[in-house]
């Protein structure tokens, strides 16, 4: 029998790790912190200290959250990242992308204290859906949920994971189209002072 592989995955910011720890309490599964599981393990190039993150060695990363899924034996396992690691085929894989409207992210990722350009480089990254575009890449769209937790306290975002989990479908989300020309031109501005 496969071993659930659920991957909650996001830009940074949008509440990965503190969701996907609930998550896996709910499911009664093992937690695998993909930022944690990098440092420990040393599975990165190098530190980026004007970015304040680890450069990610994405080779030694599969690798690494791989054997980390086999070590946990047998049952469920919630896997929380914002780089989308390709886990093997032996294993059943969910993906659950959560998403947050850019403007609160910006505020989010201000008030913990991130630099300008990373905030920037996230903030585009979640308008524009690149954790998304890359987990379908690597997993295929019927097996990636995306979901929009701008306004969701962790717990409701919680019982909506689980819900897309026993087939509830997801949101879907285009920043473009749904965010008002005031809030475009709002989020224009800021990324445009680099």
């Amino acid at each position: 029998m496969k071993k659930l592989v659920v991957i909650i995955a996001g830009t940074p910011g949008v509440g990965k790790t503190t969701v996907g720890r609930r998550v896996a309490k709910a499911l009664d599964a093992e937690f695998i912190d993909v930022p944690e599981l990098v440092r420990r393990g040393r599975l990165y190039e190098y530190y980026d200290r004007s970015l304040r993150t680890y450069v990610v060695d994405e080779k030694r990363l599969e690798e690494g959250v791989n054997e980390a899924i086999t070590a946990l034996g047998r049952g469920c396992v919630v896997v929380a990242s914002h780089i989308i690691p390709k886990i093997k085929p032996i294993h059943d894989v969910r993906v659950v992308v959560i998403r947050l409207n850019p403007l609160s992210l910006i505020k989010r990722l201000e008030r913990r204290g991130y630099p300008r350009r990373k905030i920037i480089a996230n903030t585009e990254a979640e308008f524009i859906g690149v954790v998304y575009s890359e987990a379908v890449r690597l997993y295929g769209v019927d097996r990636v949920i995306q979901l929009d937790a701008t306004g969701l306290n962790p717990a409701d975002t919680v019982s909506k994971v689980l819900k897309t989990l026993k087939g509830l479908e997801g949101d879907h989300i285009d920043w473009l189209s749904s965010l008002s020309e005031h809030d475009i031109e709002k989020l224009i501005r800021f990324l445009s002072k680099k």
